[in-house]
């Protein structure tokens, strides 16, 4: 067995990356993802947990305003 035919075949569109780099057409689908395998189920799937401390609690304030002035009055 030759050197070529011990390595698998490029796709064209990774060919055509690796051959025009930064001017190929393709250039924009030469990133891959990076995220965890899918597991196969549809259920969506927890990747982390941070704990988040505040300093302190915030009161919700509502401004209670009454509209005057509508765009079709004058």
């Amino acid at each position: 067995m030759s050197a070529d035919e011990e390595k698998p075949a490029e796709s064209a569109l990774r060919e055509n990356i690796g051959k025009k780099g930064r001017n190929s057409y393709y250039y924009a689908h030469s990133k891959t993802a990076t995220g965890p395998e899918w597991d196969g189920k549809e259920e969506p799937k927890l990747l982390s947990v941070e704990k988040v401390e505040t300093g302190k609690e915030t009161e919700k304030v509502v401004v209670a305003e009454s509209i005057t002035n509508y765009a079709w009055c004058k």
